[in-house]
């Protein structure tokens, strides 16, 4: 089905996935009638996390106070490949417990299979560790680099003791 903004232009192939786009034909009938968007219209970022995949953490970057709290995850996939951070969907506790948790399996060198460029540009401190953590992550699709586009943490995935 072909899409186009209200203006009537073409979207461009790289739209983010919460534009507001609406499809050609019989829409619906919008609430609102002076030609701007309603929050009804736009679709949130959460509904468009369609794919998911089970990840083994490779590192991690800490934040918080003294480095006590999770700020993001490295993860990778079938021999450590790596696919890309994720930053988001982690509740205060969690962070705090995977931290917990990711520090017990400390790693003097990275598990990933190659150099690992990710956080270091941006000089934050990565944390490697041993590959014995899995979680699932939803995201919307690849990048053209095999990288997650806009992941979100979902939860741990097997009995890890804590």
């Amino acid at each position: 089905m072909p899409w186009t903004s209200r203006g009537g232009t073409q979207p461009s192939v790289n739209r983010l996935p919460f534009s507001p786009m609406k499809p050609l034909g019989n829409p619906a009938p919008s609430a609102c009638q002076d030609g701007k968007y309603c929050k009804a219209e736009i679709l949130p970022l959460h509904q468009w996390h369609v794919k998911a995949l089970d990840a083994t953490i490779g590192a991690w970057v800490p934040g918080g106070p003294g480095g006590t709290l999770v700020k993001s995850l490295l993860l990778g996939v079938s021999g450590l490949r790596y696919i890309g951070s994720v930053g988001t969907g982690f509740s205060q506790a969690e962070r705090r417990a995977l931290a917990a948790l990711l520090r017990r399996l400390a790693a003097p060198t990275s598990p990933f299979g190659e150099p690992l460029r990710a956080g270091l540009e941006r000089g934050e401190v990565v944390r490697f560790v041993r590959p014995h953590v899995r979680g699932e992550v939803e995201y919307a699709h690849f990048t053209a680099h095999s990288h997650l586009r806009h992941p979100v943490w979902k939860g741990l995935r097997g009995d890890y003791q804590e």
